[in-house]
């Protein structure tokens, strides 16, 4: 499994089998997405505004 971007909802969900599959990037927008964090919001919007700034 490759290391997640920030820049995507994976990064801040508990999991789901995509994850297991080997060349899965991650995605930004996601109908099963589970929250592993409290201020996941906040975190993924500041990845975002960084990228866009890169």
């Amino acid at each position: 499994m490759k290391q997640l971007e920030k820049d995507t909802v994976c990064y801040y969900c508990y999991g789901c089998n995509k994850l297991l599959l080997e060349n899965f990037n991650g995605i930004k927008h996601c109908n099963g997405f589970a929250p592993a964090y409290s201020n996941w919001q906040e975190r993924y919007y500041k990845a975002l505004k960084e990228e866009k700034n890169e």
